[in-house]
C-alpha cells in the first residue's frame, strides 16, 4: 500500500474514532439523565402515593430486612487520614479475640487501638472494642441530644466495634470514641453518627437506625449542651431557669422544632431499609433494644457481651433527665404538630406509633 493510502486510512480511523467516543459521551450524558428523571418520580411523595409498600412490623422487630449495599458510595465526612490516632490507646500486645468464638461475626483488626470498656469488673474485663476490618455501611440519624452518643456505647460494648461519626468530636474521643477520628469510608465502624443528613450523604439504601426522642425533652437538653462551657460537663451541666425566659430561647425552640421534624420525616420518606428506636423505649429496655439493633445489622448476639452490657448500660455519655418544662401553650401546639406528622409517616410505613409525650399531648394539634 502506498504511503497516501496508508496516511488516509489512519486519519480515517482517527476521525471514526472520535466520532464514536463522542457518541458515547451524549448516549451516557442522556443516560444518566433518564435515569435521574425516573429516580425522582420513583421517589416522589406527593399526594397519597407511596413510592413502595411496607410489610406490617411490630415495635420490637421494625425492620425493612436487607442487606446494605457493599456498593453505596454515599459518607458525610471529607476523606483524610484513617489512622487511628487517640491518646486513649491502650495496649494490644497478646489481644484474645473475644469475638472469635462468636459464629459469623465481623472480622476486626487486632493490630490496630483497642478499648477495654469495663477493665474494673473481673467478670467482664476481657471484653474490648476494635475496629472492623471492613463493614457496609450504616448510619445512626437522630436529632441532636436524643441519646445518640448513649446508644452509640451500647452498641461498642454489645458488637466490639468502634462506632464512626462525621463531626470528628475530640470530647467523644477522649471518652473513648475512637471512631471519631476515622474517616467515613474507611468502612471500620459498625455504624455512623450523623444529624444533618440528605440523600447524598445517606443514601437511600443504607442501613440507618433512626433515633427519636420527644422533642420537647431533645431542645431543652440541647439548649443547656449549647449554653455550657466545652467539656465532658457540657452534657450534664444545668442552664439557670432564667435563661429559659430569653427571646434567645423562643427563638431556638421554632428553629430546633422544624430541625427535629425534618430529620424524622427525611430518614421515614426515603431510607428503604430503616430502623426506628424511640429513646423513651431503650431507657425502658436498653438492652431489648440494642438486640434490634444488632440484628438489623446482621451482627450476631453474643450472649456475654450483652449480660457484660446489662451490668453497665449508663457509659460516659448519657446524658441527664431533666425534669424541665419551659414551654408555652403556643410551642406545645407547635411541636403537637409536627410530632403528629411523623406518626403519620410511621402509619404509612405500618410501624409502631411513638409512645406519648405527656409534656405535648397530641390533641393540641387539632385545637384552633
Amino acid at each position: 500500500m502506498s504511503i497516501g493510502k496508508r496516511t488516509g486510512c489512519g486519519l480515517l480511523c482517527i476521525v471514526l474514532s472520535t466520532f464514536f467516543v463522542y457518541s458515547l459521551h451524549l448516549t451516557s450524558g442522556n443516560i444518566r439523565t433518564f435515569h435521574k428523571v425516573l429516580n425522582a418520580f420513583d421517589m416522589s411523595t406527593n399526594g397519597s402515593q407511596k413510592p413502595w409498600s411496607y410489610p406490617k412490623v411490630s415495635r420490637y422487630d421494625d425492620t425493612i430486612h436487607g442487606n446494605a449495599s457493599n456498593g453505596d458510595d454515599s459518607h458525610a465526612k471529607k476523606d483524610g487520614s484513617d489512622e487511628d490516632s487517640s491518646s486513649n490507646d491502650l495496649s494490644n500486645k497478646h489481644v484474645v479475640d473475644v469475638n472469635a468464638g462468636v459464629p459469623q461475626g465481623p472480622a476486626r483488626d487486632l493490630s490496630g487501638k483497642i478499648r477495654y470498656p469495663w477493665r474494673n469488673d473481673p467478670q467482664c474485663d476481657k471484653y474490648n472494642i476494635a475496629f472492623a476490618k471492613r463493614m457496609p455501611r450504616a448510619f445512626l440519624v437522630s436529632y441532636p441530644r436524643s441519646g445518640n452518643s448513649w446508644v452509640r456505647y451500647l452498641i461498642e460494648g454489645a458488637s466490639g466495634i468502634f462506632t464512626g461519626s462525621k463531626y470528628g468530636n475530640q470530647m467523644l474521643v477522649k471518652m473513648g470514641f475512637l471512631g471519631e477520628d476515622i474517616s467515613f469510608k474507611s468502612r471500620r465502624t459498625i455504624i455512623n453518627k450523623i444529624h444533618k443528613n440528605s440523600r447524598k450523604k445517606v443514601r437511600d439504601y443504607s442501613k440507618v437506625v433512626l433515633l427519636i426522642r420527644n422533642p420537647a425533652k431533645s431542645i431543652v437538653s440541647y439548649w443547656n449542651y449549647n449554653n455550657n462551657k466545652k467539656g465532658p460537663k457540657r452534657i450534664t451541666h444545668n442552664v439557670t431557669a432564667d435563661s429559659y425566659k430569653t427571646e434567645g430561647f423562643k427563638k431556638f425552640v421554632k428553629t430546633c422544632i422544624g430541625g427535629w421534624t425534618t430529620v424524622a420525616a427525611d430518614r421515614l420518606t426515603f431510607s428503604r431499609k430503616l430502623l426506628v428506636v424511640p429513646y423513651e423505649y431503650l431507657l425502658e429496655n436498653p438492652i431489648a433494644q440494642v438486640r434490634r439493633i444488632l440484628r438489623f445489622l446482621s451482627v450476631p448476639e453474643d450472649e456475654g457481651r450483652l449480660a457484660c452490657l446489662s451490668r453497665h448500660t449508663e457509659g460516659p455519655a448519657k446524658g441527664l433527665q431533666r425534669k424541665v418544662d419551659p414551654y408555652t401553650e403556643e410551642q406545645r401546639k407547635l411541636m403537637a404538630q409536627r410530632v403528629s406528622e411523623i406518626q403519620k409517616l410511621l402509619k404509612s410505613r405500618n410501624m409502631d406509633p411513638l409512645p406519648p409525650y405527656p409534656e405535648i399531648p397530641l390533641q393540641l394539634a387539632t385545637q384552633n
